[in-house]
């Protein structure tokens, strides 16, 4: 063995060790002495299934520091190795006292990052995750290091000291230091402005190399911000701000000031344009900030006065808020440590002033508290406690929870628990809207993990006579996410038609899912749905669903989804529910919204054959509807998709031919609005022309020569003269295809 790490690395040795003691079980044949990387994990595998049938615990976790060449990880195998084979403990030799490493000889933070137990993590968040840690690590120990006492003394040499002169040394004397005074020209504005620009061009890329080079020789917050000014100044479309307000403005700090002191008076196009280059310029940012935290302290007081004078209606609100959100993500990927204590020292303290006096800026506040802990539950826990012991105020930090939970992706333990110790707190506040945010946090998390609502069942009972209706509606918004028999009452007492429009609205979204798993609730779902007005109807029966938007106006509102309430029901389900309100009732004809439902239900593919129940109930509602104006268009559309629904339609041709054929005798003879008229002989031509199967072609054929049998005059003042021989015509000239391809 030349060198134990790497010799020991590909487990071969290991192998021949076991070997010597148990060869009936050991054959070396199935090992392979190489270093590749395939090969160690094929003989390790092997040598795992060995200490397993062997009774040697000894598991993965020991043996893959020593594939991955760790320090001191292969002598303290074999030592454990040996113990277990023989039942005897290695010998050690005494340790001699070490020289104390000096602080210039430790391991630098790049030296860390190369280590190969860390580099061979495949998962690359879990590996950046385990980099942050090691450098967090290594930024208290220097920092610890640097409280030793003498650690910057030079040590004493403990070689004899040679022996000194006694000659007297003459003093000589000083020369007097003169001073000349020297004389600098400014430089001319012009001048000094072209310089910035390119100095900005040409040292974009001093910030992306090794931050260790560069210490020292980054630019102040104010000239990264100016710059990004200056190169919008500077764009042809905003000569008229560089020649009228920003004439005689020095580049630098006062051109900074300038702009965040009149933002509100500048276009959304500059502002917008000036806040694009900074987020480009968000590495640089984040940089400067961490090597010099008085930067970030400047960067901070711009910004905070900026968010403090800005309106609520603030045109450039969204690009303002994504360049914020990208220098604190940047920060925390960075180094989340430093990131932490720069936002708790600079930050925080005037946040929680902007809360107090400013509460409707409040969706400004939480990207800003995420972004700053991206990738650290723990600091945001800890920003969300600095900022109650600021304001002193449970609500405050309830409406942070239920605008902070929207951003996570799966359940975090430590930080939802955290959550809902506060969420426990606000069922029970005094304030509808806490409540209601309350609610809102809890059904966040409850879409990340059911089982934690389940606690709080009794506190959600005693809140189904609550006064305000966004509370009632995030009742109905959680029992659709949770989806308990344990809820089925509270959905009941909640969902009713005599309650408001807002509150059905979001019940009918989110409790779509749950139609098949209640009994009787689909029958309630359509009385409410019908209750809806038509514009909230059209809305929440688009099955398309979109972002969460706000229910009403308002900064304290919440937000649902509106839309999508098909793409979440069973649609055969809802449609015989519809059918059976429809015959239960023993209406005369089909509304409005009954063929807005039915055609919500038809998105899809009618492939179950119980669909033949519904057209049944509802054929002759359907044919009469051809006569009526408001709603003709949608029986047709209605009346297409069954048609053409293959598995369909051989029942549907032997069934309804008759009633369709004294739909059109009744429709051609009344006074119909004449578009009712011609969409109802559009339709029968689509069915012919656009027929997928000859089968389809023939009923259309056949449904247009039956009545021109049974109703000849009123055929012959019609338009469907023109379209029997349009029929015959195309059929002959098929027939003739025939004749000559025989």
């Amino acid at each position: 063995v030349k060198n134990p790490k790497r010799d020991f690395a590909s487990g071969f040795l290991f192998a021949e060790i076991l070997s010597k003691y148990k060869p009936e079980v050991v054959k070396m044949h199935a090992f392979d002495n190489a270093s590749e990387l395939n090969r160690k994990e094929s003989n390790w595998e092997h040598l795992s299934r060995l200490f397993e049938k062997l009774n040697l615990p000894i598991s993965k976790s020991d043996w893959e520091p020593v594939m991955h060449v760790a320090p001191e990880a292969a002598s303290t195998l074999l030592k454990r190795l040996f113990t277990l084979l023989t039942g005897k403990k290695v010998n050690e030799a005494p340790s001699s006292n070490k020289i104390e490493t000096p602080p210039f000889a430790h391991p630098t933070a790049s030296h860390l990052l190369r280590d190969s137990q860390l580099q061979r993590i495949q998962d690359k968040p879990t590996r950046d995750q385990n980099s942050y840690s090691v450098l967090a690590r290594h930024t208290q120990t220097l920092k610890f290091e640097k409280t030793k006492p003498g650690r910057m003394s030079v040590p004493r040499k403990t070689t004899k000291p040679k022996e000194t002169s006694t000659k007297k040394v003459e003093e000589q004397p000083e020369e007097p230091i003169t001073i000349i005074p020297v004389n600098v020209n400014p430089m001319e504005k012009s001048l000094r402005t072209s310089k910035a620009l390119a100095l900005n061009k040409n040292e974009k890329s001093a910030f992306k190399g090794n931050t260790e080079s560069n210490f020292g020789k980054f630019k102040s917050m104010s000239e990264i911000l100016s710059e990004s000014i200056l190169e919008t100044i500077h764009n042809p479309s905003f000569k008229a701000l560089r020649t009228e307000e920003f004439k005689d403005v020095e580049h630098g700090e006062e051109l900074t000031k300038k702009f965040f002191s009149e933002i509100n008076s500048f276009s959304k196009e500059f502002v917008s344009a000036c806040l694009k280059n900074m987020e480009a310029k968000a590495s640089m940012i984040c940089d400067v900030s961490i090597k010099a935290s008085q930067e970030f302290g400047v960067f901070v007081e711009y910004f905070m006065r900026l968010l403090a004078d800005i309106p609520a209606n603030f045109a450039s609100k969204d690009r303002l808020s994504s360049f914020l959100e990208g220098v604190g993500k940047n920060m925390s990927l960075n180094d989340f440590a430093a990131t932490e204590q720069l936002f708790t020292g600079y930050f925080l303290s005037p946040l929680s002033e902007l809360i107090f006096e400013q509460p409707h800026k409040l969706n400004v506040v939480v990207p800003l508290v995420y972004s700053f802990s991206f990738n650290s539950e723990i600091a945001r826990i800890n920003y969300l406690t600095s900022l109650l012991e600021d304001l002193d105020d449970h609500s405050a930090i309830i409406r942070m929870i239920s605008q902070l939970a929207c951003f996570d992706q799966e359940y975090l333990e430590d930080l939802h628990e955290y959550y809902l110790f506060y969420i426990r707190i606000g069922l029970d506040h005094s304030s509808s809207k806490v409540r209601t945010s309350a609610l809102s946090a809890l059904g966040h998390i409850a879409s990340l993990n059911t089982g934690v609502v389940r606690p709080l069942f009794s506190k959600l009972y005693k809140l189904k006579k609550d006064s305000w209706w966004e509370v009632r509606a995030q009742l109905l918004r959680i029992c659709g996410i949770v989806r308990s028999p344990e809820l089925n009452e509270l959905i009941f007492s909640l969902f009713h038609p005599n309650e408001v429009p807002n509150v059905l609205r979001i019940g009918v979204v989110y409790l779509a899912s749950t139609l098949q798993n209640v009994d009787g609730l689909c029958e309630v779902y359509i009385k409410c749905l019908l209750r809806l007005p038509s514009s909230i109807l059209s809305q929440v029966l688009d099955p398309k669903e979109t972002a969460p938007t706000p229910c009403v106006m308002g900064f304290d509102t919440q937000t649902y989804h509106l839309t999508g309430a098909p793409s979440y029901w069973e649609p055969l389900t809802v449609a015989k529910s519809l059918s059976a309100y429809i015959q239960t009732n023993e209406l005369q004809s089909l509304e409005q919204p009954h063929i807005q439902i039915l055609q919500a239900c038809l998105n899809n593919s009618l492939e179950n054959e119980d669909w033949l129940g519904v057209f049944e109930t509802l054929k002759d509602y359907l044919f009469v509807a051809l006569c009526d104006s408001d709603i003709c268009e949608g029986a047709i559309r209605i009346l297409k998709v069954f048609f053409t629904t293959e598995k369909l339609m051989n029942y549907l041709f032997e069934h309804s031919e008759e009633t369709l054929i004294k739909s059109l005798n009744l429709l051609l003879t009344s006074e119909t609005d004449k578009q009712c008229i011609e969409s109802t002989i559009g339709f029968l031509k689509s069915l012919y022309w656009e027929a997928q199967t000859e089968a389809l072609r023939e009923f259309a054929f056949r449904v247009v020569k039956n009545f021109a049998e049974k109703y000849p005059v009123v055929f012959e003042r019609s338009q469907l003269v023109e379209v029997i021989n349009e029929m015959i015509r195309h059929r002959r000239g098929d027939i003739f295809k025939e004749f000559l391809s025989d």
